[in-house]
């Protein structure tokens, strides 16, 4: 339960309670994206707009005093209008009206749900690709501190070229994976940048990792 603040269109906006300078954590992700979803802040809007509705179904005209003065031998004459359907037809407008407000808070809410379970998945995706990269680049140096040590072998004699190759091999494809795993992880990074409305951000995000679940 918390307040959301409608965002003027075209702009983005980052949460005060949001700091991208410590690395981006999941619920950070979550609010972020809420601030700036479209479809989202749009049903804000209706909501507000829905709420004012539903007040105004409430309220009654005022009635009319209107006063004839006399004219010749006609006496004064006083007449007390008022908006005897207002009346009737009130309890179905504000039936109707509250329907209606339901209706797009209901709206509002699985928006956000959605909107929410989406940036998740991204996010999850996203610290996966993060820390695969982290091991990618763990065992490019580990093959390339494997393949000096054959180097440094065949120098010395201890072991004939032909050894050597195996351990060259792993050292490249230890360099091809890494490379896959850094455009992997570029991917997922604009991901969750698009979803939570900051795709032109200048500094690069960082996710935190994930939080383990609490069964």
């Amino acid at each position: 339960s918390m307040t959301m603040e409608t965002v003027p269109p075209c702009q983005t906006r980052i949460p005060t309670n949001v700091l991208l300078e410590d690395g981006l954590s999941e619920d950070e992700a979550v609010l972020t994206a809420l601030s700036n979803n479209s479809a989202f802040q749009s049903t804000l809007a209706l909501l507000g707009a829905a709420g004012g509705d539903a007040v105004q179904a409430t309220l009654l005209a005022n009635p009319q005093f209107l006063t004839y003065f006399p004219s010749g031998a006609k006496e004064g004459q006083y007449t007390l209008f008022a908006p005897i359907e207002s009346y009737l037809l009130r309890p179905a407008r504000v039936k109707v009206a509250s329907r209606e407000y339901r209706r797009v808070g209901e709206q509002l809410v699985q928006n956000g749900l959605n909107l929410s379970r989406d940036v998740r998945v991204a996010y999850a995706d996203w610290a996966l690709a993060k820390a695969q990269t982290d091991l990618a680049i763990e065992a490019q140096e580990i093959r390339d501190a494997i393949s000096k040590l054959t180097d440094d072998r065949l120098k010395d004699g201890d072991i004939s070229e032909l050894e050597t190759i195996a351990a060259r091999v792993d050292a490249l494809n230890a360099k091809a994976t890494l490379g896959v795993q850094k455009t992997s992880i570029n991917i997922a990074e604009a991901r969750v940048a698009t979803l939570i409305g900051l795709p032109q951000l200048q500094q690069p995000l960082v996710p935190v990792g994930l939080s383990q679940p609490a069964l």
